[in-house]
C-alpha cells in the first residue's frame, strides 16, 4: 500500500552528463580544460571555429 510520502508516479532518472572528449586524441574522458581565445581557421569552403576551451584526457594532459 503506497504511503502519502510516495510520489504519485515513478521519478525519471536524471539525464547522464556528457563526458567531453579530448580535443587532442578524441578519446572520451577529458579531465581538464585549457581556456583559449576563440579563433577561426578558414579553408576553401569550410570554416572551423575553436570555441573558448580545449579539453585534455589524462594521456594528453601535460605534467
Amino acid at each position: 500500500m503506497p504511503s502519502s510520502e510516495d510520489p504519485p508516479f515513478p521519478r525519471a532518472a536524471p539525464a547522464p552528463r556528457a563526458v567531453p572528449a579530448c580535443d587532442f586524441c578524441s578519446r572520451p574522458g577529458a579531465i581538464v580544460f585549457f581556456r583559449t581565445v576563440e579563433f577561426v581557421l578558414r579553408f576553401d569552403g569550410f570554416d572551423w571555429e575553436s570555441g573558448d576551451r580545449f579539453y585534455a584526457c589524462p594521456s594528453c594532459c601535460p605534467g
